[in-house]
C-alpha cells in the first residue's frame, strides 16, 4: 500500500511539473522528498491515476450535458417564445460565445468540442436568418450575402483549426448558394 501511494504521489508531482502547475525546482524538491533521494525517471510516460481519469470523464460528461442543454434551450428560444428578436439575439449570442469557448478549449473531450462548434455555427446561421426575416425580408440579395459570408467564415475556421467538416460545410453551402443565386437571376 505504501509503494502504491508513493507511486501515485510521484506521478502527480511529475504531472504538475510537466504541465507547469508548480515551478520545476519545487517539483524536484517534492520528488526528492517523497522518493527519499532516489532518482525518478521523468522520461517515462506518466500513468494517470484512477482519480484523474474519473475527474476527466465526469468533466467531459458535464460539458456534454451543458452542450445538449444549450442546444435545447436555443431551439426553444427560436421556436416557442414570444421574446423580441433583439432579446433572442442577445440570449443566443451568449450561448454561441459559451459554445465557442467550450469548443476551442484543449482540455474538453474531442466529441464535445466538435458538437459545441457545430451547434454554435448553426445557432449563428439560424439567428442571422431570423434577423433577416424580421427586418429585411424583402431584400433577397442581403440574405445571399449573409449566407455567403457565413460559409466563407466556416471555410476559414475549418482551414485554420483543421476542422474538415467546417470547411466542407462552407464549401457545400457556397455551392448551394451559387445555384440559388443562378436560379434567382
Amino acid at each position: 500500500m505504501r509503494e502504491q501511494r508513493k507511486e501515485i504521489i510521484t506521478n502527480e508531482i511529475l504531472y504538475w511539473k510537466a504541465n507547469k502547475i508548480l515551478p520545476s525546482h519545487y517539483c524536484d524538491y517534492l520528488l526528492a522528498l517523497y522518493n527519499e533521494g532516489e532518482a525518478v525517471s521523468e522520461k517515462s510516460p506518466i500513468s494517470k491515476t484512477r482519480a484523474v481519469l474519473s475527474l476527466n470523464h465526469s468533466t467531459s460528461n458535464f460539458y456534454s450535458m451543458i452542450t445538449v442543454w444549450m442546444a435545447l434551450i436555443s431551439f426553444v428560444v427560436f421556436n416557442f417564445t414570444e421574446l423580441s428578436v433583439i432579446l433572442q439575439t442577445a440570449f443566443l449570442s451568449i450561448f454561441v460565445v459559451l459554445l465557442f469557448i467550450q469548443g476551442f478549449k484543449k482540455k474538453t473531450n474531442k466529441w464535445v468540442r466538435h458538437i459545441s462548434i457545430i451547434t454554435a455555427v448553426f445557432i449563428l446561421l439560424l439567428q442571422s436568418l431570423q434577423i433577416w426575416e424580421k427586418y429585411f425580408s424583402d431584400n433577397l440579395p442581403l440574405l445571399f450575402f449573409l449566407i455567403g459570408i457565413q460559409c466563407v467564415i466556416w471555410m476559414v475556421m475549418g482551414w485554420k483549426f483543421k476542422l474538415s467538416y467546417l470547411s466542407a460545410g462552407g464549401f457545400l453551402g457556397l455551392a448551394v448558394l451559387m445555384i440559388c443565386i443562378y436560379q434567382y437571376r
